[in-house]
């Protein structure tokens, strides 16, 4: 088999959620608080699709987690993106800048599933605005405030079975050069 060929895996997961940070640097825990609210969030519904993890930083022991599921969303705290904001990016492989480290980019990750285990989730990295990082386990008002909404949002857009979620979504628009009656 060459190696550019795809092995075929099966696909384990929906959505796998990694909130990544340090919860005793006050605001960075807000990617493991996201994590942990949101499988809560999701328990009532039984939503066996959706995996929650929060760990501390991103390791190679995290690859087989990843390439099970169909798409990832990586959560940490932001201190570039204004506090109590949250931004969304894809992401895409990218080789690791030191290969000797353990701790990883969500991009890394990515190219360490393609290389090591051939899987390429779709993959992205919600980035929550933080205010502070000091010592400390509680997290700042308006980080709280956006892991909640965050929370809620996520948890329902991903614990509805996937017939309630096509149904929500909003019809196409009518394409110019037809007529409405």
């Amino acid at each position: 088999m060459r190696s550019k060929d795809k092995i075929s895996r099966p696909i384990e997961l929906d959505t796998l959620v990694i909130g990544y940070g340090n919860p005793m640097r006050g605001d960075d825990g807000a990617g493991p608080a996201l994590a942990e609210q949101l499988s809560e969030r999701l328990q009532p519904w039984g939503c066996g699709r959706v995996k929650c993890i929060s760990c501390m930083q991103l390791t190679p022991e995290l690859a087989g987690e990843i390439a099970a599921a169909h798409r990832v969303v990586f959560v940490d705290a932001s201190l570039d993106i204004a506090p109590g904001h949250v931004a969304i990016r894809r992401v895409t492989p990218k080789s690791p800048a030191n290969n000797f480290s353990h701790h990883l980019s969500p991009g890394a990750m990515l190219y360490l599933c393609r290389r090591a285990l051939n899987a390429e989730p779709d993959a992205w990295v919600v980035a929550i605005g933080v205010e502070s990082m000091q010592i400390g386990d509680v997290l700042s008002l308006l980080a709280a405030k956006a892991v909640d909404r965050l929370a809620r949002h996520l948890a329902y857009r991903l614990g509805r079975p996937r017939h309630e979620a096509a149904q929500a979504r909003p019809a196409a628009k009518q394409r110019h050069g037809t007529k409405r009656r």
